[in-house]
């Protein structure tokens, strides 16, 4: 399971220098949650 929080998601998104850290576990969604305040924001 791995979770990620908005500051890996925007990293992520807008292409960090730190966003390959973040890219390893985004891409396997079969162990990525989401928390549900996560959506909200």
């Amino acid at each position: 399971m791995n979770i990620v929080d908005s500051s890996g998601w925007l990293a992520y998104f807008a292409d960090e220098p730190n966003a390959k850290h973040f890219l390893t576990l985004l891409s396997d969604s079969a162990t990525l949650v989401v928390p549900f305040t996560l959506m909200l924001r």
